[in-house]
Order: C-alpha cells, then structure tokens, then sequence
C-alpha cells in the first residue's frame, strides 16, 4: 500500500508543480492578451460603462471560460484522453459564443438593454480585431527573418 500511495504522491506534486510552473502564468497572460482585444469593441459598442468596470466585466468572464477549459483538459488528462483535432474549432466557437452571451448578461445588469445584442457586436469586433492582428504579425515575419 505505501507503494502505490508514494506512486500517488508522486504524480499528483508532479501535475502541481506542471501546473505552477507552465500553465498558470499562461493562463494569466492568456487572461490580459484575451481581454484586451476584447476591451476595443467592448468599449466601442459600451460607452456608457467606464473602461475600468469593462475590463474587470470581461477579464472575470474570459477567466471563467479559461478555467473551465483548463478544468476540462485535466481531467481529460487524468483519464488520459487528448481532445481530438477535430474538436478544438467546435471547443472555441462554443467559448466565443459563451463569452458573448456572458457579456451581454452582465451588460444588461447594468442597464445596457439586450436588443443592442452588445455581446454578438463585441465577439465579431474582437474575431476581426484578432485577424488583422495575426495578419499584421504574419506579414511582418514575413519581412523579418
């Protein structure tokens, strides 16, 4: 029993020490890249809220998601199962959908009616703002060896 007990301990301070180490930092980057492409539209389409209230609105929904989708991919690893490559562009239109919805039920608690359809706004603002971006980034590689 002390055998497989020890194995026990063994795995799981090593998926802690892998989840200090590589995934919370980038969870928290991933947090700040996601909510400041966010933030552009959300203000665009949000004037009346100040720019401080949207980025506390989105960067707690975008870290909702983000855990979640963490949460999912360990337990999946625990059961030793991988997501398969097929899955991952329905997985991200389901989250952007969900972020969506989630801004525009917050929005709404603070007075922003929900036929604006503020959240759909933001998400298409944010998928545009993020091709450019990845295309503005590909060009310059491109240029730059």
């Amino acid at each position: 029993m002390g055998d497989a007990a020890t194995q026990w301990t063994y795995w799981l301070f090593g998926l802690l020490y892998d989840l200090a180490k590589g995934v919370v930092p980038g969870f928290v980057a991933c947090c700040i890249v996601f909510t400041a492409v966010l933030l552009p539209a959300a203000k665009y389409n949000a004037r009346t809220i100040s720019i401080k209230n949207l980025t506390i609105i989105i960067g707690k929904i975008v870290a909702k998601v983000l855990a979640a989708y963490a949460a999912g991919v360990i337990v999946l690893q625990v059961f030793r199962y991988s997501i398969p490559e097929a899955w991952t562009g329905i997985i991200t239109l389901s989250a952007i959908v969900f972020v969506g919805w989630q801004i525009s039920t917050d929005l709404f608690h603070r007075g922003i009616p929900k036929e604006r359809r503020v959240g759909l706004r933001i998400m298409i603002q944010s998928i545009v703002l993020s091709w450019i971006l990845v295309g503005i980034g590909y060009g310059i590689s491109l240029v730059i060896p």
